[in-house]
């Protein structure tokens, strides 16, 4: 729902939700902080996501390169709730093509990187 707002909004509505970006992203680099000393191995999380036809493809054909994201990621430890998001969006648009992304997480490789991920259960 951010993400959305934040492209579809016009740019004065969006100034207004910089503070609360700004907020929420101090809570994750603190989450961050407190979870990075008791989360040393690596783990994975599923992303299901609807992709228009042409996205995917151009992402099919990066295969096997670095994948970056420009928003924030919603993710899961349980591969039925990556399934569930990629149901609904195609239920929605059936032009959309499902994608569940199989990401590796691995805590001491993020240590040093100026992204914070954080466990919500």
């Amino acid at each position: 729902m951010l993400n959305r707002s934040l492209w579809s909004l016009g740019m004065e509505a969006t100034m207004k939700l910089v503070f609360f970006v700004r907020a929420m992203y101090r809570q994750l680099q603190q989450l961050y902080k407190e979870q990075s000393d008791a989360n040393q191995r690596k783990f994975v999380v599923y992303r299901g996501q609807g992709l228009p036809q042409q996205h995917f493809m151009n992402l099919y054909d990066t295969k096997g390169s670095v994948l970056s994201f420009k928003s924030f990621l919603s993710t899961s430890r349980e591969k039925n709730i990556a399934m569930a998001f990629v149901e609904r969006t195609i239920c929605i648009n059936s032009d959309s093509l499902g994608v569940i992304f199989i990401m590796t997480i691995d805590p001491n490789a993020t240590l040093a990187s100026s992204t914070p991920f954080v466990l919500m259960d």
